[in-house]
């Protein structure tokens, strides 16, 4: 399939009205497994699946629930359960707690102190917080983890327990293993994969880690990680910069494979792996979108599945900066067929001047959500405006299961 050419959706175009969810600045929160638009009461001991969770800047892990109907984060300013009282806030190591989620069911992986110790770079650690059933949080410290930072993992609910990858305190190397088996640890020996602007993601079913690092051709490309042998295989091999890859089975491409990257800062291009009949596979790119001139810079992409289909959506920025909160943006999404891979504003272009980053989805009962910080800057201060969201316009769930990636 050729690469398309630049398509753009005029302002009006599914440019939904921003609502704000909470009036807190709540930093990096993520969303349990039930932001998938599969609300389950009886989940997690009955603690349910759809929440989220976040680190204050008192160093608080908090856990909050999330209403599938309306959206509303309950309560608004996201202090529902008090978790940990030692977790490092997420501008200290640039990310904050994240849900792993295994046959273990869903746990929250975060940096955290170790007790007894002034909080530093020699006493943070790796830590998780699993839902005891009754009302309250076990949280342990892994074994062999001071010094170690930033864990991400696996959501397979078909895992024993997820794999979890994460950095040493200068963000410089990554390393990944079973999340409770410390000689299981590897490094990923893939230059460059500490930058900030160039992510790790966790690819489920293929219990692999989809990292963006420096080539032998001086360029950023793609390469897949394989925890369980330490080896990375290179599967781009372009003279153009690629970073921030997410990757997952696609129902579009009846099951296949499928990755949505960053092309040298200013498009989203989206490959489809294919079968060569050898046991081999080749990663083809089917979609490139140029980001229009006015908001020329793209950041933060990610996916979900609605109805059977998928969507990449991300920040259109002004700045080539990703964490210039001073400039505004607008955000924006595509889906992956050439159908339906027009960029379409989820902010309309006369919308209020106004920085929106860190977007993240839930599909409520009357859709998918994106939700976001907002900020305003008046030339010397940068002001939060808390939590905001916009609906993507795709409308209801037709079947729960059809927003689940194949297995």
């Amino acid at each position: 399939m050729s690469v398309m050419a630049l398509a753009f959706v005029g302002a009006g175009a599914h440019a939904g009205s921003e609502v704000q969810v909470s009036t807190t600045n709540i930093i990096d929160y993520e969303f349990d497994w039930g932001r998938d638009g599969v609300d389950c009461p009886s989940c997690n001991q009955g603690a349910g699946n759809s929440r989220l969770a976040y680190v204050d800047n008192n160093k608080q892990l908090w856990v909050a629930a999330v209403d599938p109907a309306t959206g509303n984060f309950l309560p608004a300013n996201g202090m529902g359960q008090l978790v940990d009282s030692r977790a490092a806030p997420a501008p200290i190591y640039l990310n904050g707690p994240e849900w792993v989620r295994s046959a273990l069911g869903s746990q929250i992986v975060f940096t955290r102190y170790q007790p007894g110790m002034i909080p530093s770079n020699q006493s943070a650690g790796l830590a998780t917080a699993t839902d005891n059933g009754s009302g309250g949080w076990s949280v342990a410290m892994l074994g062999s983890s001071l010094g170690k930072v930033n864990p991400m993992g696996s959501t397979d609910p078909t895992d024993a327990q997820p794999t979890i990858h994460y950095q040493n305190t200068s963000t410089s190397y990554a390393f990944s293993r079973v999340e409770n088996i410390p000689s299981s640890e590897l490094p990923i020996t893939v230059s460059g994969q500490g930058d900030a602007s160039s992510f790790r993601r966790s690819v489920d079913g293929m219990n692999k880690i989809v990292v963006s690092g420096k080539a032998s051709n001086g360029y950023y490309q793609i390469f897949l990680h394989d925890p369980a042998t330490g080896v990375s295989e290179q599967i781009t091999h372009e003279k153009n910069n690629l970073k921030g890859a997410v990757m997952w089975r696609a129902p579009d491409y009846e099951g296949d494979y499928v990755m949505a990257a960053v092309q040298n800062g200013v498009s989203i291009v989206v490959y489809r792996r294919t079968a060569n009949g050898d046991g081999s596979f080749t990663w083809n790119k089917i979609i490139k979108r140029q980001l229009p001139s006015a908001t020329p810079y793209v950041w933060s992409p990610d996916f979900f599945i609605h109805n059977g289909k998928s969507y990449v959506f991300f920040q259109m920025n002004t700045s080539p900066n990703w964490n210039d909160y001073t400039k505004p943006n607008l955000l924006a999404m595509i889906g992956i067929l050439d159908s339906n891979s027009s960029i379409q504003k989820l902010v309309a272009s006369g919308a209020k001047s106004r920085a929106r980053t860190d977007p993240e989805y839930f599909i409520t009962a009357q859709g998918p959500f994106i939700y976001y910080n907002r900020y305003t800057y008046d030339g010397s201060t940068l002001k939060s405006e808390g939590i905001w969201r916009v609906d993507t316009g795709l409308g209801p769930a037709v079947a729960p299961m059809l927003n689940q990636q194949p297995r």
